[in-house]
């Protein structure tokens, strides 16, 4: 359907009167008070009296107020009053003029009752540079550049002897209103606030609320309490890796398990349920995958970095050892570790020596197995004294670098390796590839369970 021009023009012209209605309204609005009332008398026939019946409603008194407009909105009032500070390391400052003021090193500029100043540090006073200036906003133009705007849109440059001082001067706290850090900075503080009242973990262990797990994420002493010999867990788990179609697996200890299958045995052992093993036994990657977890967390390392330290001073490569050299490594060993840890630590190089034994067919020789154990067994635990940890490059390097030494060292020196509890013992199933197989002139395909047995 086509509309006619001149229908067209009618409805332009109509738009137009009310546009001028509407603007004459706000031009109303802007220079006049409006009484505002949606209440009219009520109607009335013209020349005529009305009934006595009929009650005339009367007009209501009207509440007179002046229409808020964004040209009323009076900055001064809504912008935060501004604390007065003073501008360090600035070397020199940029007026909205374009003039440019230089200070000398002694010299800074305070802003103080709304007026900007360059002064001597010394003193209270100086030189007025501009009246007037109601901050509005700051923000970091560059490196060593800051500008500053106040409400009239005029702007200051200040330019700082380096990047230092002038992130210093942002991020004073006097100037988050206006570099919109305010909410950020109050946030903060109150996560502080917050996390700064939580009880200590010990708080927590002595109130009993907080709890070590029963196997995983617990210490060895405290299993040593209750078991009396390096745990279960730990021997069970050794116990089916060594058998012949897992110890020679390519890559075992280094190759990852599945983390979910791993979790799920973890929880299985802190019930006590320690037969869930035997489900992968089939499966070396999430058996060792289970015990790497465990050392991993315990809450006390198997070997402290202080024990490393004072090793490395002796141990290191393939090297021939003395007899006062090995004494003094026993020594170390014996006096720095607990029980607990010295036990477990032989039943542990023992397992691995091994797994060295099949390094033709699992590809795992004392360097590999030292990668993958020795930051595993030697880190910083519970309580030390963080400003002694090394970074965890050098730490992992130290721990990798004395596992390899320690293996190398029980290997040349297996009358080094004393169990001192009749329980600690592996059931190992050996085969014809085993270097000191006591079954070796068993038949084929016969195999026997060799009990390593511990003696004091």
């Amino acid at each position: 359907m086509m509309v006619s021009n001149s229908a067209r023009d009618t409805n332009q012209l109509k738009y137009l009167a009310e546009l001028e209605e509407v603007l004459k309204t706000l031009e109303l609005s802007r220079n006049e008070e409006v009484y505002t009332s949606y209440l009219t008398p009520f109607p009335v026939p013209e020349n005529s009296e009305p009934d006595s019946d009929v009650e005339v409603r009367q007009q209501r008194s009207i509440r007179k107020y002046r229409v808020s407009k964004t040209t009323d909105f009076d900055l001064r009032g809504k912008v935060a009053t501004c604390e007065d500070f003073d501008i360090r390391g600035c070397s020199k400052m940029q007026l909205p003029n374009k003039s440019c003021v230089k200070l000398k090193k002694y010299e800074i500029i305070r802003y103080q009752n709304e007026n900007i100043y360059k002064c001597d540090e010394s003193n209270l006073t100086g030189e007025i540079l501009y009246h007037n200036v109601i901050l509005k906003s700051a923000r970091l133009f560059s490196k060593r550049e800051i500008e500053l705007r106040d409400v009239n849109n005029k702007i200051f440059v200040l330019y700082f002897d380096s990047s230092k001082d002038a992130r210093s001067f942002i991020e004073n706290d006097k100037l988050s209103q206006y570099t919109g850090s305010d909410n950020k900075s109050t946030i903060t503080k109150a996560l502080l606030r917050l996390l700064g009242k939580r009880a200590s973990r010990e708080m927590l262990e002595k109130k009993g609320i907080y709890q070590n797990e029963p196997i995983f994420g617990n210490t060895l002493s405290n299993l040593f309490s209750v078991e009396y010999y390096v745990p279960r867990f730990i021997l069970k788990t050794m116990s089916l890796i060594e058998k012949p179609e897992n110890i020679c697996s390519v890559g075992i200890y280094r190759t990852s398990g599945n983390l979910a299958t791993i979790q799920k045995i973890r929880f299985e052992v802190d019930k006590g349920r320690l037969d869930v093993l035997d489900n992968y036994a089939r499966d070396p990657d999430v058996l060792t995958g289970c015990l790497k977890l465990f050392f991993r967390e315990l809450r006390e390392p198997l070997i402290p970095c202080r024990t490393c330290e004072s090793l490395l001073k002796i141990m290191g490569g393939d090297k021939q050892y003395s007899k006062k050299e090995k004494d003094e490594i026993r020594s170390i060993i014996k006096t720095q570790l607990q029980k607990s840890n010295l036990e477990t630590l032989q039943c542990l190089i023992r397992h691995l020596l091994e797994v060295v034994k099949y390094k033709d067919q699992n590809k795992m020789d004392t360097y590999n197995l030292a990668v993958c154990w020795g930051p595993t067994i030697i880190f910083a635990g519970e309580g030390t004294d963080l400003s002694t940890v090394k970074d965890i490059v050098t730490q992992s390097a130290e721990a990798t670098k004395l596992f390899e030494a320690l293996l190398i060292f029980y290997m040349n020196n297996p009358e080094e390796l004393e169990f001192s509890t009749l329980k600690n013992s592996i059931q190992r199933y050996d085969s014809k590839d085993s270097i000191q197989s006591s079954d070796s002139n068993d038949s084929r395909g016969q195999r026997k369970i060799r009990i390593f047995h511990t003696h004091n």
